[in-house]
């Protein structure tokens, strides 16, 4: 079917009523900071809820997800010998309190290797590693799978270094939904440069320090709607999703208001223009993404029964930077072609790759056969931008990349609900070997995500 009336009234509305940023402006000044589990997470729900209503979805419901919550408290870096100096710190979530001294060991980007090969040198020691990931390394080694091989190893703290310069330093879990083993915190690029640099000098010495606050069991809630007018429960399900939660220490505007924004707008646009698809569509905003894709898991969970319905996931995660947007397939190789021919008369400069990332909210439905993809506009792969910082702030966010984004993510939906030829969900032992061949196995099992 000729969809292109109908993809044009979809980017007039978008681009006619230019209301994506100022919507992020309403999320960030009046809800603000969304951390599972907290009060401002509670009334992003019901902000988000009313939105949808506003757009004209129907079905507009939360659904509850039990979780490990935690609750931050102060924490910072003391160098005891051979000098004295005191760095101000972040305690990462899900890192216990506690005071732990020790000396440091300094793992760099941290890869599997480099663990194996200073491993008698680990053991109650404190590790640093630097968020960059190893260069040239063959798949993404994350901040969670450090953690989990430092814990491995023995040691009696972990030091998470920012990668960019300006003194902003970075938080982030240590794990997957569960309380970590050894206190863990984040410092800035220049004050890990420093103990860098001082390490290379000689024996190093610290006291890390995180006080109050720890895991606590906490409740949250995913946010669901659906297009109107859609057809019967049995025929193909498309869904359109972002995380709501943010860290605490910032509004989180980009990671991941941006999503959430890109996502309300292009469903609003569906619904203004009266969009009648042969596929259902339906919004979701996940809890929990930033303690371990929570809300997500508890989701697949729950929804198992109509997963064989589900035709595509697309997942916007950070979408809200200046400059080119990433469309990355979940191992979906018969689908590339495909996306990239629907991209190329979309958004001439967007990128589609089939690469596997195990840490946002589609990861889950990837586990479970479905086929996804995460959409994200990082400035280039790879690029976290002020994400996971204070610096996540509404200035940093592109009302035009907004407003671009949202016009994709619509368009694609539509594209994708009027394909006739779409491939099956996998069976569990392809989505294994799918994940052995990525490399994931052991990253995953050190993480207790290895579903198999």
């Amino acid at each position: 079917m000729d969809t292109t009336a109908l993809e044009k009234a979809i980017a007039g509305e978008i681009w006619a009523r230019p209301m994506a940023y100022h919507t992020l402006v309403e999320l960030c000044d009046q809800v603000g900071v969304r951390f599972a589990g907290s009060p401002g997470y509670a009334q992003a729900v019901e902000w988000a809820s009313e939105r949808l209503r506003q757009y004209g979805l129907v079905n507009v419901h939360a659904e509850p997800v039990e979780h490990l919550g935690w609750e931050r408290g102060e924490a910072l870096v003391q160098v005891l010998e051979p000098r004295q100096a005191e760095f101000p710190a972040l305690a990462l979530p899900y890192s216990p309190a506690g005071e732990a001294e020790a000396g440091l060991v300094d793992l760099g980007p941290a890869t599997p290797e480099a663990f194996t090969a200073q491993k008698e040198s680990l053991k109650g020691s404190h590790i640093l590693v630097t968020a960059d990931n190893p260069p040239f390394y063959p798949r993404t080694v994350h901040r969670t799978e450090k953690y989990a091989r430092a814990v491995q190893a023995g040691a009696s703290g972990f030091l998470f270094v920012g990668s960019d310069a300006g003194q902003i330093i970075p938080t982030g879990s240590l794990a997957h939904g569960r309380a970590g083993e050894i206190p863990g915190v984040g410092v800035s690029a220049e004050v890990g440069s420093t103990l860098q640099r001082w390490r290379a000098e000689g024996p190093l010495r610290l006291r890390l320090v995180v006080r109050g606050g720890g895991p606590r069991a906490a409740l949250s809630h995913n946010v669901v709607a659906e297009l109107p007018a859609s057809p019967d429960e049995g025929s193909p399900l498309i869904i359109l999703c972002a995380h709501l939660d943010s860290h605490d220490i910032a509004p989180g505007a980009d990671d991941n208001g941006s999503g959430v924004i890109s996502v309300l707008e292009a469903a609003r646009a569906l619904t203004a223009v009266g969009a009648r698809l042969p596929a259902r569509v339906r919004v979701i905003l996940f809890a929990a993404e930033e303690l371990g894709l929570l809300g997500a898991q508890t989701y697949v969970r729950s929804h198992a029964a109509e997963l064989d319905q589900v035709r595509l996931v697309l997942n916007a995660d950070v979408t809200g930077t200046p400059g080119k947007l990433f469309i990355a397939l979940q191992g979906w190789p018969e689908l590339l072609g495909l996306l990239q021919g629907y991209v190329r008369t979309v958004d001439a400069e967007a990128q589609v790759v089939d690469h596997l990332v195990p840490y946002s909210d589609h990861f889950p439905f990837s586990l479970a056969g479905v086929a996804s993809a995460m959409v994200a506009s990082r400035g280039g792969p790879g690029s976290r931008g002020f994400a996971h910082s204070s610096a996540d702030t509404l200035d940093k966010v592109s009302a035009a990349r907004l407003q671009a984004t949202a016009m994709v993510l619509a368009r694609l939906v539509v594209r994708a609900s009027f394909e006739r030829k779409w491939p099956a969900r996998r069976p569990a032992e392809q989505v294994r070997e799918l994940l052995i061949k990525s490399g994931l196995e052991d990253p995953l099992r050190l993480d207790g995500r290895w579903p198999f």
